[in-house]
């Protein structure tokens, strides 16, 4: 982390801390090495996610499913930009939403779109499709020719 971080303390759900456990499994497997919190959310804010890409209900339906917050207190260290960038995400996200997001909403909302990717890579390489092998390297909708 950098020297200009500034530690975040957020009051999360348990189930938002499951989240939370499950996404640093899969990013600590992704780079064979023990990830922080902290150091994935710099790495997911730092990856301009497009969470556009999220039918609006699906975001709703996550967030009432997995409550944001609760009584489990944890720290998050992040540099000013990083919290920038979250910042942005959370102005983009709102109106879709149809309410005011707190940072907790933010981080699971973001986690979520984290783990839906790794999932949906996983089915790919169960296909057949390696991580160069991705359909953005197929001409996209190549699974449908013919």
């Amino acid at each position: 982390m950098t020297a200009d971080a500034r530690d975040y303390m957020l009051e999360i759900s348990e189930l938002l801390f499951r989240l939370t456990t499950e996404s640093l499994r899969l990013r600590s497997n992704e780079t064979r090495s023990y990830e922080s919190l902290s150091n994935l959310t710099l790495y997911l804010a730092s990856a301009n996610r497009d969470m556009a890409a999220h039918d609006t209900d699906v975001l709703r339906q996550h967030l009432k499913l997995i409550p944001a917050a609760g009584d489990i207190c944890i720290s998050l260290s992040l540099p000013p930009s990083c919290v920038d960038r979250l910042e942005a995400m959370r102005t983009g996200l709102e109106p879709r939403i149809g309410h005011a997001l707190a940072s907790e909403a933010v981080l699971s909302l973001l986690l979520f779109d984290y783990v839906v990717e790794q999932k949906a890579a996983r089915v790919l390489e169960t296909l057949g499709f390696g991580a160069c092998d991705g359909l953005e390297h197929r001409g996209g909708d190549a699974l449908f020719s013919h």
